[in-house]
């Protein structure tokens, strides 16, 4: 009983910070469409959907911290490393949506070529566009803060940011 509870702390743990995160994000861009889109309330079934999204999304990157896929890149310069967690983490996180958006449709219609038509055929482009312009600009500052903490340690990345400064 001891070994589960202490397991599900370590996840948990893990799971917070990407969860917060991406939760601001998916609330952000739930806002960002709702002004496109010239409908200024946030509504529970949007919260809800960003909260759902943000714990797929972060447990999602917890998986693919765990996988060697992040390791490829691991002897090389920072940066490399870097964009190579940018690429995967956009990669996963579009797959979620596109999965959240066919699933649906394709038990609906009972066609895959039916659903991913009608979802081609109802994307509003520069929508599309703003929300994954505003999205790769969070993964980007999301992967490179992952990268400075791995390379700092994450508690010299604390006293950092905590400490205070020394006077020049």
């Amino acid at each position: 009983m001891h070994n589960a509870l202490a397991f599900l702390r370590k996840e948990l743990l893990e799971l917070l910070p990407p969860m917060l995160f991406f939760l601001l994000l998916f609330q952000l861009l739930s806002l960002v469409r709702g002004i496109l889109e010239e409908q200024y309330d946030i509504t529970a079934v949007s919260t809800a959907s960003a909260v759902i999204s943000a714990l797929v999304v972060a447990k999602s990157i917890l998986l693919a911290n765990a996988t060697p896929l992040l390791d490829w890149f691991s002897q090389r310069r920072l940066i490399y490393n870097a964009l190579w967690r940018i690429a995967l983490y956009l990669l996963i996180i579009v797959l979620f949506q596109y999965l959240e958006e066919l699933l649906p449709l394709w038990f609906k219609t009972g066609s895959f070529a039916s659903a991913h038509g009608t979802i081609i055929d109802s994307i509003h482009w520069p929508h599309f566009w703003v929300s994954h312009i505003v999205l790769l600009i969070f993964v980007t500052f999301y992967a490179l803060g992952v990268e400075l903490i791995n390379a700092i340690g994450p508690h010299q990345s604390l006293q950092l940011f905590t400490r205070p400064r020394a006077d020049n």
